[in-house]
């Protein structure tokens, strides 16, 4: 068992300067064996430090607290990093020094438990276990072969992997229609259930922003693409019976393209809209569907109210949800004054700064309130929970940086920035 690396912690930045990961996992062998390295205890102690407060913010915080950021940087090739902070109210900018590189453009996941994270490789079907101490130390665990059902690419999501107790954990394919499911205490297979109800003739199906719980059930989005990049006209919610590891109900939304983010209120009503994707293959032609926002009241699985983002708008094109709290959203509103009139590249919307935040009310009939006030952003974007707490993230217009942006106030709050493209974030402890 190699430990990788200790930086003594400290109140702000990057809580350890973590290196040498492609020399680890490089010296992993027999590589489609699960549990070819039995992993060590990192002596983890209870966390319940004292809260502090971050410099460069003025932000309140745990400084026994780590969070784990999965990022992506572009170029040739894709490279994937995962970095450790204290705080993600920290506001400064996290150095690609001070991380741990990925192979293979790969992501990081984890459950929040006790400072374990798991690294998924980009291209070989494999899941290997990190064990972050709270001082900072990082030791290589366990390597699972997921050959069998791995969404294991450069395109695996964080929303592909649900982590459902201690002893049971579910990766979702939507290509093989297969649910794996394995044990992260024992890192074994321990079975697989077919969620082919779920598919669609003809399409590849997409898992949507982070799976979220009703009523014991996990519920994650699902849109569905071609080889040429359209969206099917339709997407699904998907309910998973973790007492039963089988599908609960497939509720299909028609006339609704490219969902992706749910949110769940307090009182169990789910709702879910499509993402700004579904603007650009409108704008296109790429796709008949609709984009739409969407109700599933508490206790049911049925829809009972649906509408287009022009509809809640007033003729506005929008998507993507972002929860602020409870029945308060957020949305993306085109700004049609900005936007290209005949796009030719999805990076021409999706990735272009003519994108205004619109605050939505999920309780009332009220229109959409587009935030003038606000500067333009790119449209995608991905929706974390940390502590509670909703979060998102923003790129910059050339896609070289991103920032995590606090979601629970008035108006969208920075948080740290990092050189790449964030596509997870979590509570390592």
């Amino acid at each position: 068992m190699e430990t990788l690396g200790r930086t003594p912690r400290t109140s702000r930045g990057v809580a350890t300067t973590l290196v040498a990961l492609c020399a680890a996992l490089g010296a992993c062998t027999n590589e489609g064996d699960a549990g070819e390295t039995e992993a060590s205890s990192t002596g983890a102690a209870d966390v319940g430090g004292e809260v502090g407060s971050d410099e460069s913010s003025g932000e309140p915080f745990d400084p026994d607290a780590q969070y784990a950021v999965s990022v992506r940087v572009q170029g040739m090739p894709l490279l994937g990093y995962v970095t450790i902070l204290n705080s993600p109210r920290q506001a400064a900018e996290v150095d690609l020094a001070e991380v741990i590189e990925i192979p293979n453009a790969g992501l990081a996941v984890g459950s929040g438990q006790d400072g374990v994270m798991y690294l998924v490789d980009g291209t070989t079907p494999r899941l290997t276990e990190f064990l972050v101490d709270p001082d900072g130390g990082v030791t290589q665990g366990r390597t699972l072969s997921m050959e069998a059902f791995s969404p294991s690419s450069a395109g695996a999501r964080a929303g592909n992997f649900i982590f459902v107790s201690n002893t049971k954990a579910y990766v979702i394919d939507t290509f093989t229609k297969i649910v794996g499911v394995w044990n992260p205490e024992t890192f074994e297979i321990t079975g697989t259930f077919d969620i082919d109800e779920a598919g669609l003739a003809g399409w590849i199906g997409v898992v949507g922003g982070a799976p979220r719980s009703r009523d014991g059930e996990f519920i994650y989005a699902q849109s569905f693409v071609s080889l040429t990049s359209s969206y099917a006209p339709t997407s699904n919610v998907v309910f998973l019976d973790p007492e039963t590891d089988s599908i609960a109900h497939v509720t299909e939304i028609p006339d609704c393209t490219a969902v992706s983010e749910l949110v769940v209120a307090d009182n169990g009503d789910i709702w879910g809209a499509s993402d700004v994707s579904a603007v650009f293959n409108q704008l296109t032609g790429l796709s008949d569907g609709d984009e739409c926002i969407f109700r599933i009241p508490a206790g049911s699985y049925e829809v009972d109210e649906y509408m287009t983002f022009p509809q809640r708008t007033g003729g506005l094109r929008g998507g993507t949800l972002l929860q602020q709290q409870d029945t308060q959203a957020y949305v993306r509103i085109l700004d049609e004054a900005l936007a290209p009139a005949n796009p030719t590249d999805i990076g021409d919307i999706n990735g272009a700064q003519v994108w205004r935040w619109g605050r939505l009310d999920l309780a009332t009939d009220e229109p959409i309130e587009v935030l003038t006030d606000l500067p333009p952003m790119a449209g995608s974007t991905r929706a974390f929970t940390l502590d509670g707490t909703s979060w998102a993230t923003e790129g910059s217009a050339d896609l070289a940086t991103a920032t995590m942006l606090d979601l629970s106030g008035a108006a969208p709050a920075p948080g740290f920035e990092v050189t790449g493209i964030i596509i997870n974030a979590f509570r390592l402890r």
